[in-house]
């Protein structure tokens, strides 16, 4: 059974996901600077689909498995990951009617999402993401409806990246997964 550290060790803390993160959030700084906030929702909300398969691919390139098997930690993070699926009718609710909030919105379900992962992998860029993100949305928000479509995306997708860099770092001061092979620990000291 795995510990937390152990966990993050053998997730190497799913930095694939909060990476992916940021690269949906600098397509959508783009798409809704771009195009009119109802079809732009709906583009954006398709794109959030390609995160978690883009994120395991990240998570792969870098090592880590997500899907790493050891309850109860895996169980945890399995069910902190499910949860986001509850915040879909709200964010249909918004695209529909209020299609101008919708990066709002987005940015404080997704980015407050991260906050339990910050005791999960014991990582102070989870709890920057999960606090930062919400705070500074609601902070633009405070602007009105045109400021925070506008820029909302786009400091969403600046506070992914300096959550990332701090997690990165904290990836490679992970030890080497306990019980890994001799193979793939010689190919983490290479890497």
């Amino acid at each position: 059974m795995f510990d937390r550290a152990g966990f993050a060790a053998a997730t190497k803390k799913g930095i694939g996901l909060p990476i992916a993160g940021a690269a949906f959030w600098i397509a959508a700084s783009a798409i809704f600077l771009l195009v009119p906030p109802k079809p732009a929702g709906f583009v954006v909300m398709v794109g959030t689909g390609l995160v978690f398969p883009l994120g395991i691919l990240i998570s792969r390139l870098l090592k880590g498995d997500i899907f790493a098997k050891e309850p109860p930690l895996s169980d945890l993070g399995g069910i902190l990951a499910a949860v986001q699926l509850f915040y879909w009718p709200i964010i249909i609710l918004c695209m529909l009617v209020f299609p101008v909030w919708l990066p709002f919105v987005l940015a404080v379900l997704f980015g407050s999402h991260f906050l339990p992962y910050g005791w999960l992998y014991q990582s102070r860029g989870y709890y920057f993401l999960g606090i930062a993100v919400p705070v500074v949305a609601a902070a633009t928000a405070l602007m009105g409806p045109s400021v925070s479509h506008a820029y909302t995306a786009p400091a969403t997708a600046a506070i992914y990246v300096l959550g990332c860099a701090v997690v990165l770092n904290e990836v490679a001061a992970l030890p080497p997964v306990m019980g890994a092979s001799p193979r793939s620990m010689r190919d983490e000291r290479q890497a």
